[in-house]
């Protein structure tokens, strides 16, 4: 019975070396190969070398205008080429079977609940849902939601879409605070209504969001 050959049998040459061949056989050139591979052109010219050592042949011609592949070597790379590009397609149908296998959703926050709400969250998320990939797209505007692309939103202002459900979140609690230095100047606390009314008041405004007032604010 013939026995199956191991990755430590001698009936093939090295992975690696084969692959550097087909990478030497498409650019035609050592020094391009040893680029795309991000190594010296002595380790490519040593693996090829190596190659040919165990093929017993030339793989390449080389004269002053560069090297071109010999009979052998032309055979040896349709074939590993056809190999390889089988490989890669293998791993694609891998990684796709493994997208298909996780669930993604989008999530759509502002910055700031991206950063102190969502994000200290998301690690406990992923242990309990590891079959989830959560992806979290920020925008501090109310208005920029793309139903087609986005599968959650959570908005800041009061904001309504047709065809989509909304659930409350959390409550937003909303007060007013100061320097100590400015608060010393108001007087004793707690301040009256009056206290506060009368004091330098300031307003943050975003043009793609309402934000309370403080009349809003003081009617509450």
């Amino acid at each position: 019975m013939r026995q199956i050959d191991t990755p430590g049998s001698t009936d093939l040459p090295s992975t690696q070396g084969l692959t550097t061949f087909a990478i030497v056989a498409r650019h035609h050139s050592f020094s391009s190969a040893a680029e795309e591979l991000e190594v010296g052109q002595s380790a490519v010219s040593h693996a090829i070398r190596q190659l040919e050592r165990w093929f017993g042949c030339a793989l390449f011609d080389r004269d002053h205008r560069g090297i071109r592949l010999t009979e052998e070597g032309r055979i040896l790379a349709d074939g590993v080429g056809a190999g390889l590009a089988r490989v890669h397609q293998a791993v694609r149908d891998v990684q796709n079977l493994q997208d298909l296998a996780t669930e993604v959703v989008t999530i759509s926050v502002s910055t700031a609940t991206a950063s102190h709400w969502l994000i200290p969250r998301l690690t406990r998320f992923k242990v309990a849902h590891p079959e989830i990939d959560v992806r979290c797209v920020t925008t501090d505007s109310d208005r920029n939601f793309d139903t087609g692309t986005v599968d959650l939103f959570v908005p800041v202002g009061r904001a309504r879409w047709p065809g989509c459900q909304r659930w409350p979140l959390m409550e937003e609690t909303v007060y007013p605070v100061c320097s100590p230095e400015y608060a010393a100047s108001l007087g004793p606390t707690p301040w009256s209504l009056g206290v506060l009314m009368g004091a330098e008041l300031l307003t943050l405004q975003e043009r793609h969001r309402s934000r309370m007032r403080w009349s809003e604010w003081f009617k509450a």
